[in-house]
């Protein structure tokens, strides 16, 4: 390959991406429309993909999965518009509510370039208005505890170490556990643990929480709220645009100079759909929430 993707953000409704690969076109061709290589590069590092149904022609269907490494599928349908060997493949993506809430139109080019292929691939918004796909990272108050399981009339969550400051013995928290949705359970901080746990860098608190009826079960999950978290900030984004593969959780965002850029960040654990992001974002920055994994498999084959 001699040329890397550019990806820019100058045209708020299109995705384009260029390359020039060290291959014939016919060849480039057939990993572009052959289900059998389609399953060996489509989708970001880490995923797989599985095909149920598949024919490359006007009017056809490609129906498939990608399956990230975090155990989550994506379902998805592309509907071919045109297809002109060698030249040119136009697409749709989505159409109904069995599919990933993403549609686009994509078109891809072939271009001969003496033994080799300039490939070019842009997807526009299919009911060509603007949409804003990111969001801006903002710090946002009151993020809950690390999730821990309860113990009779006791629950161990485990507080961030940028936390620790607001966490008190007496404080008072809140409960809620899943059997009971739209109840809390109030309770008060009895212990701070003075060991950090290195490999989520939280430190284990111990809650006495009041239990009439024995309600609260052992080995029920508890989520805990502190009362006071208006003194705690935090970073929390939708957990559509954490993007996780076997070492790392990643977010795409846009630079300064619109370009996307994909970064390593360290999370937590997702409650009621968010993530909180512990380091490698700042407030201030744009990060993409819709469509991000396919914009990472747009910015990662090769």
């Amino acid at each position: 390959m001699d040329a890397r993707n550019s990806i820019h953000l100058d045209d708020p409704l299109a995705i384009a991406g260029s390359r020039v690969l060290d291959a014939p076109r016919e060849l480039v061709w057939k990993v572009w429309t052959d289900p059998k290589h389609l399953a060996q590069w489509w989708g970001p590092d880490g995923f797989r993909t599985t095909t149920s149904a598949y024919e490359c022609k006007p009017g056809g269907v490609w129906r498939f999965v990608m399956h990230g490494p975090d155990g989550r599928d994506y379902e998805n349908r592309i509907t071919f518009d045109e297809i002109v060997k060698p030249e040119r493949i136009v697409y749709r993506h989505g159409g109904g509510g069995d599919v990933e809430p993403v549609q686009f139109t994509t078109t891809v080019t072939f271009e001969e370039l003496g033994g080799k292929t300039r490939l070019h691939v842009q997807s526009v918004e299919t009911d060509g208005s603007p949409r804003d796909f990111y969001t801006t990272v903002a710090t946002v108050v009151g993020p809950d505890l690390v999730p821990r399981q309860v113990a009779l009339d006791q629950v161990a969550p485990g507080v961030y170490e940028q936390d620790l400051g607001a966490v008190t013995k007496g404080a008072v928290v809140n409960v809620h556990v899943p059997a009971y949705p739209g109840e809390s359970f109030s309770g008060t901080v009895s212990h701070v643990g003075d060991v950090l746990d290195p490999a989520t860098h939280t430190v284990k608190i111990r809650c006495v929480v009041p239990n009439p009826g024995n309600r609260l079960k052992p080995e029920m999950f508890a989520r805990v709220e502190l009362t006071n978290a208006g003194d705690i900030k935090a970073i929390l984004l939708p957990s559509r645009a954490i993007l996780t593969d076997s070492q790392h959780a990643r977010v795409i965002v846009a630079t300064e100079d619109n370009v996307y850029r994909q970064r390593v960040v360290e999370t937590g654990p997702e409650v009621d759909g968010n993530v909180r992001v512990l380091a490698g974002i700042r407030p201030g920055e744009k990060v993409v929430t819709d469509g991000a994994i396919f914009l990472r498999r747009e910015m990662e084959s090769d």
